[in-house]
Protein backbone atom coordinates (compact mmCIF):
# COMPACT_ATOMS: atom_id res chain seq x y z
CA UNK A 1 0.00 0.00 0.00
CA UNK A 2 1.35 3.45 -0.94
CA UNK A 3 0.53 6.47 1.20
CA UNK A 4 0.75 10.02 -0.19
CA UNK A 5 3.65 12.11 1.07
CA UNK A 6 2.01 14.93 3.10
CA UNK A 7 4.83 17.32 2.20
CA UNK A 8 4.33 16.87 -1.56
CA UNK A 9 0.55 16.78 -1.56
CA UNK A 10 -1.48 19.49 -3.24
CA UNK A 11 -3.99 21.09 -0.91
CA UNK A 12 -7.43 22.57 -1.57
CA UNK A 13 -9.64 25.36 -0.30
CA UNK A 14 -13.13 26.23 -1.50
CA UNK A 15 -14.77 29.63 -1.35
CA UNK A 16 -18.21 28.61 -0.10
CA UNK A 17 -20.09 31.88 0.35
CA UNK A 18 -19.40 33.14 -3.14
CA UNK A 19 -21.53 36.27 -2.68
CA UNK A 20 -19.56 37.41 0.41
CA UNK A 21 -15.97 38.69 0.72
CA UNK A 22 -13.53 36.16 2.10
CA UNK A 23 -9.91 36.16 3.23
CA UNK A 24 -8.06 32.86 3.03
CA UNK A 25 -4.58 32.18 4.35
CA UNK A 26 -2.75 29.38 2.58
CA UNK A 27 0.18 27.98 4.52
CA UNK A 28 3.00 25.50 4.01
CA UNK A 29 3.13 22.06 5.60
CA UNK A 30 5.14 22.19 8.81
CA UNK A 31 8.02 20.01 7.57
CA UNK A 32 8.68 21.69 4.23
CA UNK A 33 11.69 23.73 5.33
CA UNK A 34 12.43 27.06 3.69
CA UNK A 35 9.88 27.94 1.02
CA UNK A 36 11.11 28.88 -2.47
CA UNK A 37 8.03 28.41 -4.68
CA UNK A 38 4.25 28.28 -4.88
CA UNK A 39 1.83 26.87 -7.42
CA UNK A 40 -1.75 28.14 -7.13
CA UNK A 41 -4.61 27.26 -9.46
CA UNK A 42 -7.96 29.01 -9.04
CA UNK A 43 -10.83 27.43 -10.97
CA UNK A 44 -14.59 27.68 -11.02
CA UNK A 45 -17.57 29.52 -12.43
CA UNK A 46 -19.18 32.81 -11.42
CA UNK A 47 -22.36 34.51 -12.60
CA UNK A 48 -20.79 37.96 -12.23
CA UNK A 49 -17.55 39.81 -11.54
CA UNK A 50 -15.23 39.58 -8.56
CA UNK A 51 -11.74 40.66 -7.58
CA UNK A 52 -9.15 38.22 -6.32
CA UNK A 53 -5.87 39.32 -4.75
CA UNK A 54 -2.79 37.25 -3.96
CA UNK A 55 -0.41 38.74 -1.48
CA UNK A 56 1.93 38.67 1.44
CA UNK A 57 -0.38 40.52 3.84
CA UNK A 58 -3.66 42.43 3.75
CA UNK A 59 -1.84 45.52 2.43
CA UNK A 60 0.87 44.11 0.13
CA UNK A 61 -0.33 42.29 -3.00
CA UNK A 62 1.59 40.36 -5.61
CA UNK A 63 -1.32 40.01 -8.08
CA UNK A 64 -4.78 41.49 -8.45
CA UNK A 65 -7.20 40.07 -11.03
CA UNK A 66 -10.80 40.75 -11.98
CA UNK A 67 -12.54 37.44 -12.61
CA UNK A 68 -15.90 36.46 -14.12
CA UNK A 69 -17.69 33.59 -15.85
CA UNK A 70 -15.36 30.59 -16.27
CA UNK A 71 -12.34 31.10 -14.00
CA UNK A 72 -8.99 29.45 -14.68
CA UNK A 73 -6.11 31.37 -13.09
CA UNK A 74 -2.71 29.75 -12.81
CA UNK A 75 -0.24 31.48 -10.50
CA UNK A 76 3.17 30.01 -10.01
CA UNK A 77 6.81 30.70 -9.52
CA UNK A 78 9.16 31.98 -6.88
CA UNK A 79 7.64 32.50 -3.44
CA UNK A 80 9.63 33.03 -0.27
CA UNK A 81 6.94 33.27 2.40
CA UNK A 82 5.53 30.47 4.58
CA UNK A 83 2.00 31.56 3.72
CA UNK A 84 0.03 33.34 1.04
CA UNK A 85 -2.99 35.54 1.56
CA UNK A 86 -5.92 35.34 -0.86
CA UNK A 87 -8.59 38.03 -0.68
CA UNK A 88 -11.82 37.45 -2.60
CA UNK A 89 -14.22 40.35 -3.11
CA UNK A 90 -17.42 39.80 -5.13
CA UNK A 91 -18.57 42.77 -7.19
CA UNK A 92 -21.73 41.41 -8.81
CA UNK A 93 -21.61 37.67 -8.01
CA UNK A 94 -24.73 35.93 -6.69
CA UNK A 95 -23.94 32.28 -7.44
CA UNK A 96 -21.04 30.10 -8.45
CA UNK A 97 -18.08 28.30 -6.98
CA UNK A 98 -14.31 28.74 -6.72
CA UNK A 99 -11.70 26.16 -5.80
CA UNK A 100 -8.10 26.96 -4.88
CA UNK A 101 -5.56 24.18 -5.47
CA UNK A 102 -2.11 25.00 -4.12
CA UNK A 103 1.29 23.59 -3.31
CA UNK A 104 4.24 25.23 -1.60
CA UNK A 105 7.75 24.11 -2.62
CA UNK A 106 10.39 23.99 0.10
CA UNK A 107 13.90 22.78 0.75
CA UNK A 108 12.52 19.48 2.12
CA UNK A 109 10.50 18.64 -0.99
CA UNK A 110 11.12 18.85 -4.76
Amino acid sequence: MVFPDPINTERFKVIKNIDHPETIELSKNKNQGYIHGLRLLITGKLDGKAIIKQGFSDSSFYRIDTIDNAVNLNYGGDWYQDNCLIIYKPLSVKTGELKLTYKFFGTNNP
